[in-house]
């Protein structure tokens, strides 16, 4: 009763007196015409019975439904995932977030702090109960994802020392404008590294947040850039075993964006 469900309604196929749960063979073996006054059950009631006249005796054949009133004997995974899913509106800074030669669980991390949900000191503080929302780094009075990054002092520090060689007169530190400038589909050495060094100091600033809040001893800012250099370095010369032509150069090219730092 599927496909005829959703011509004539869950109260059609009472009217037609058919069962919910009927099969086509049912349908055709024990089906009695009846005539109604809607004019689609009696054009419903003449294919029953052109059906019944054409009637083989071979046995019924599975179809998928593939998409609306599209029936075949071929399963495709991806028509199937298409009318199960849940669509929501189409995001630009998705690119700023997954590509390629992005490590995991650095994106993963930004995409938790794009969604905002992370528990930042604002976040904890709408739960409720007494709780230190300052900022852990600055000692703001109220820490917010915007606010770490990056404009917290201690993480505007790290932030324009790693960045300003690549954004040079674009240099910004506001949240909103970095997803937006990061939402870009260009695919160069210069993009990628931009892209790559907002990730990671994304999560060394949040891993150093929570040292700080669970006791640990903090790290002065020059250790940290040095720290988040040093990943660089290292996914740039894992970039390299790949043998990726377009991206010969990228250590090179952070090195020259170091200069002066």
């Amino acid at each position: 009763m599927g496909c005829l469900m959703e011509i004539i309604g869950s109260r059609g196929y009472i009217d037609m007196g058919i069962r919910k749960e009927a099969t086509m063979e049912e349908v055709m073996l024990n089906h009695r015409r009846r005539r109604h006054r809607e004019h689609i059950f009696n054009l419903i009631e003449d294919e029953i019975s052109r059906c019944k006249e054409k009637a083989s005796m071979e046995d019924d054949i599975g179809l998928w439904k593939q998409k609306e009133r599209v029936f075949k004997n071929k399963f495709s995974t991806k028509l199937t995932w298409e009318m199960l899913r849940s669509r929501s509106e189409y995001c630009e800074w998705h690119k700023g977030v997954w590509f390629n030669y992005a490590t995991p669980k650095y994106a993963f991390l930004t995409w938790l702090a794009i969604h905002n949900r992370l528990s930042t000191g604002d976040k904890m503080l709408s739960w409720g109960g007494n709780v230190n929302a300052a900022c852990s780094l600055c000692d703001a009075p109220i820490e917010t994802r915007n606010h770490l990054f990056f404009e917290c002092r201690y993480a505007s520090n790290v932030w324009e020392n790693l960045v300003r060689g690549i954004m040079e007169d674009d240099y910004t530190n506001v949240w909103q404008e970095l997803v937006m400038m990061l939402s870009t589909s260009q695919k160069t050495i210069k993009v990628f590294t931009l892209k790559y060094v907002f990730q990671a100091t994304i999560h060394r600033l949040w891993l150093e947040r929570n040292g700080r809040r669970h006791g640990e001893a903090p790290i002065p800012p020059d250790i940290l850039i040095r720290q988040i250099d040093r990943i660089v370095r290292n996914r740039f010369s894992s970039i390299r075993l790949v043998e990726d032509k377009k991206m010969e150069g990228g250590l090179r090219y952070w090195f020259s964006t170091r200069q002066g730092f």
